[in-house]
């Protein structure tokens, strides 16, 4: 089942079931205007009761607000059950302001996106 949220054209929030988790793929821009609808994503996400993937790969600019959103929801889930897909420049941007002490940040190994969680490395290279 997939559920998408968009506001304004700034940014597009799917959800779907896949490998025993749950994806919010990001698509464009978090900030102030769809803050909103991007916790709720993840929230809708984490109602299944699985573990959730943040897919940032497709985000073209998260605000100091969507990292807030993030933030919130590692301190409301259980250990090991957010798990966040980067581009280099955002999970460098995780490592900056010292979410990666918090988050799982991992980047995928190639250069397009993968739909598949599974071929994501860490900030050091190494497989997730």
């Amino acid at each position: 089942m997939m559920h998408a949220h968009t506001e304004a054209n700034r940014g597009a929030f799917i959800q779907r079931s896949a490998d025993h988790a749950e994806y919010v793929e990001v698509f464009g821009d978090i900030d102030l205007v769809n803050e909103a609808e991007f916790r709720e994503s993840i929230a809708t996400a984490y109602a299944v009761g699985r573990p959730v993937v943040v897919d940032l790969t497709r985000c073209t600019y998260i605000s100091s607000r969507g990292l807030h959103v993030l933030f919130e929801q590692h301190q409301r889930s259980a250990k090991g059950m957010l798990r966040i897909n980067a581009t280099p420049q955002i999970a460098r941007l995780f490592d900056i302001v010292g979410l990666t002490q918090l988050l799982r940040v991992s980047e995928p190994r190639t250069s397009s996106p993968q739909r598949n969680d599974d071929r994501a490395v860490d900030l050091h290279g190494r497989p997730t």
